[in-house]
């Protein structure tokens, strides 16, 4: 990880860096401490071989460990289900869900669609929600093993 990288120079300097390290697949974000403070959530899925894609939601960061505000629903998440989600988790956290979570929680349907068994989990947490922006921090993908 390299911060604080001010011009284009200094990014492509710890691009070759990275690159020889890693390999060519880096990736550039922008810098979250020179943005409006957003809400860190949590979002997941884990595909249960016997009830199906599992999807949740929850406080992000480090307080992904807040067990009272995990709320999960079953794929597809049809807008029905997406409201729900929210409603319970705008009760169990006492604070009104972020603007940009219903988005966030249809593109991962998205993804759930267009992988289908192919992805045994997806994490991405934090994802940190401004207004109707999205910025994911940091995600894992786990795809499904054959066997």
């Amino acid at each position: 990880v390299h911060l604080d990288l001010r011009d284009a120079a200094a990014v492509g300097a710890a691009y070759d860096l990275v690159a020889r390290r890693c390999g060519p697949r880096v990736v550039v974000q922008p810098d979250l401490r020179d943005q409006a403070t957003g809400t860190e959530v949590a979002l997941g899925l884990i595909a249960d071989p016997v009830v199906g894609q599992i999807a949740l939601v929850a406080r992000g960061g480090s307080r992904i460990e807040e067990l009272r505000s995990r709320v999960l629903g079953l794929a597809p998440l049809d807008p029905a289900t997406i409201s729900g989600m929210l409603a319970r988790w705008e009760r169990l956290t006492g604070a009104a869900a972020p603007a940009g979570l219903a988005g966030a929680l249809i593109a991962l349907d998205r993804v759930v669609h267009d992988l289908g068994d192919q992805l045994a989990a997806l994490d991405v947490n934090p994802l940190v929600v401004v207004g109707d922006s999205l910025i994911a921090v940091d995600a894992l993908v786990q795809p499904r093993t054959k066997g």
